[in-house]
């Protein structure tokens, strides 16, 4: 859990930016709440490495230096996240980290750096991504036990996602990593919808390479985030989404925006339930390790049922197309047991359940419940 820069900044986050959201987090009481990683995606480097081939940030941007930020950042008893490619330049052109494995893997524990996100622009030809992948995470991990590895493998390839290549390297990512990108990268172009559906239907099949200390990552959320703006409905269906599948929950925004902190607050009002990143119901959701399992065939409608570690459940109802539909699933096909209580988590309504449960959802709408047995 944490915030990363990416789909708010982009290539104009500063060392000024990362900060700001870092105190946001502290004094929003999120860091409370387990937001703990404050992550510096592309664009931070300079152009070119040092004579010894090290990496340094942008002058311009990061005049004071990475283990200056980084400092910064544990100070205020959060964790520092940098971003690389496995290529020869990052995605926008700064220098990648092919043939430097070792030595950034070393640069970023000296700096005190405490997670990595890897991405895979620059690659060469002819070369075998998945092993590229397997060693950065080696070298990460021989330098620094307790970094988080998340990397970028399996996203291209879920472009087919029923495909045998992303399977073989979502299992790969699985064993090499913390967590891996499954999906392909969110675009303020793409209805959210669209995206909210896919990100589901890709990632169902993939529970069993989820658990603890590893997760399939279904991208950032983007609650407060005032590029994309999407709707209360859609943050709500997000967070929903992500929390069922045990998604890492990592926000880009401005979270000290004028701009953010109203369009969160105006969220708060609108589902009586706080800040929509703060609902205690959603994140022990999403902490629970287990990825929430599929239950029958209902067309666009989606029921998945996660058996919670604490005991009882959490079950996300979606509507995966454009039209309203209603269905009624009995309880046995969700494995629940009768009499149990349903307490809806943005909406706090809770019912007792005693046979079937009947749901009529518009197009493109989510319910997710936590389910207590009695």
């Amino acid at each position: 859990m944490g915030i990363d820069d990416w789909y708010q900044d982009g290539c104009n986050v500063t060392q000024r930016d990362i900060l700001s959201n870092a105190r946001e987090l502290v004094s929003a009481g999120l860091a409370a709440d387990g937001y703990k990683y404050v992550i510096l995606d592309d664009c931070w480097m300079a152009r070119t490495r040092s004579a010894s081939g090290t990496l340094r940030a942008r002058k311009a941007a990061f005049p004071n230096g990475i283990p200056w930020l980084a400092r910064r950042v544990h100070r205020l008893g959060l964790k520092l996240g940098i971003y690389e490619s496995a290529g020869i330049r990052t995605c926008h052109g700064y220098p990648g980290s092919f043939g430097h494995y070792y030595q950034d893997a070393r640069t970023f524990a000296s700096w005190g750096v405490n997670y990595v996100k890897l991405d895979q622009c620059g690659m060469p030809k002819n070369v075998n991504r998945a092993q590229l992948f397997t060693q950065f995470g080696q070298d990460l991990k021989a330098d620094n036990p307790s970094i988080v590895y998340s990397q970028e493998l399996p996203d291209r390839a879920a472009r087919h996602p029923a495909g045998a290549t992303f399977r073989r390297l979502v299992s790969i990512s699985s064993k090499t990593a913390n967590l891996w990108r499954v999906t392909a990268d969110e675009n303020d172009r793409v209805p959210a919808s669209s995206v909210l559906s896919t990100a589901l239907t890709t990632d169902l099949p993939l529970g069993r390479y989820a658990g603890p200390g590893h997760w399939n990552d279904l991208d950032f959320v983007l609650t407060g985030n005032t590029v994309f703006n999407w709707s209360a409905a859609a943050q709500e269906s997000q967070l929903s989404i992500w929390a069922e599948l045990a998604s890492p929950l990592i926000v880009s925004a401005d979270l000290a925006a004028k701009e953010a902190v109203a369009h969160l607050a105006s969220r708060a009002t609108a589902t009586s339930s706080g800040s929509l990143l703060a609902n205690k119901v959603l994140i022990a959701v999403d902490q629970d390790p287990v990825q929430g399992n599929g239950k029958g065939r209902f067309g666009a409608m989606k029921v998945v049922v996660k058996p919670m570690g604490s005991g009882g459940y959490a079950v996300l109802i979606a509507n995966t197309g454009a039209m309203t539909r209603t269905i009624t699933v009995p309880l046995s096909v969700m494995g629940i047991p009768a009499g149990s209580t349903w307490t809806a988590v943005w909406s706090k309504q809770h019912f007792a359940a005693h046979g079937p449960v009947k749901w009529h959802l518009r197009g493109h709408a989510t319910d997710l419940y936590q389910v207590t047995p009695s």
